[in-house]
């Protein structure tokens, strides 16, 4: 079996939800248990990726889990997934955000699969990449840092100098499965939805705010 990294970003402000999304609470598992939940069953190692001063002492320990901290102080998903890369020991890296309550192992499992001959496997969405539900190899380190070292910290930016393989909604076996895996929580409202998209009661929509934070 391929090793797999799954790189999971935890350095966020939280400042929509105004409080850490991480350790909200789901029908009785926290957010962060829910992305580890997902991402353990192909991941031979998670890391936790967390900004410089960030408080750490809550976040789940033991096992296949390591902490990273960010290699830049500046925030941003870009140094982040950076960050995990550097630490890597596979290959193969799965890269998600720690408010992604509602992920898919076997979606992400597919996504790990079709990096061959390529730098990173990107989802689509609607038209919209998901480079935070994507697969990138270790090699990408390079690029990434490269560009933190010009003072770029866009990921999109980042993306264009890499080849990526672009995977569409269409693709997928199910679209909305590739939506519901994406969702991720910003506000109070986020959270309801989540709630009611476990109880199958809500649209689903990557963005619920419309907002693209990347």
């Amino acid at each position: 079996m391929t090793s797999v990294t799954a790189i999971v970003l935890v350095g966020g402000r939280s400042t929509r939800l105004g409080r850490s999304k991480a350790r909200e609470m789901i029908d009785g598992r926290s957010i962060i248990q829910r992305v580890l939940d997902a991402t353990q069953p192909l991941a031979d190692e998670v890391l936790l990726v967390t900004a410089r001063g960030q408080d750490t002492s809550w976040l789940p320990r033991g096992g296949r889990i390591r902490h990273i901290v960010d290699a830049y102080a500046d925030s941003g998903p870009l140094v982040g997934i950076y960050s995990g890369l550097a630490a890597a020991h596979s290959d193969r890296c799965v890269a998600v955000a720690c408010d992604m309550p509602l992920l898919k192992t076997e979606l992400l499992q597919s996504l790990v699969e079709l990096l061959s001959g390529c730098d990173a496997v990107v989802p689509r969405l609607e038209g919209r990449a998901q480079p935070l539900h994507a697969v990138y190899a270790r090699s990408c380190a390079g690029v990434m840092h490269k560009a933190l070292e010009q003072g770029s910290r866009s990921l999109h930016d980042v993306l264009r100098d890499l080849n990526v393989r672009w995977v569409e909604d269409h693709e997928m076996p199910e679209a909305r499965a590739l939506a519901l895996s994406c969702f991720n929580v910003n506000t109070p409202g986020d959270l309801r939805c989540a709630v009611e998209l476990l109880n199958k009661t809500c649209h689903v929509h990557p963005y619920p705010d419309g907002t693209d934070t990347l």
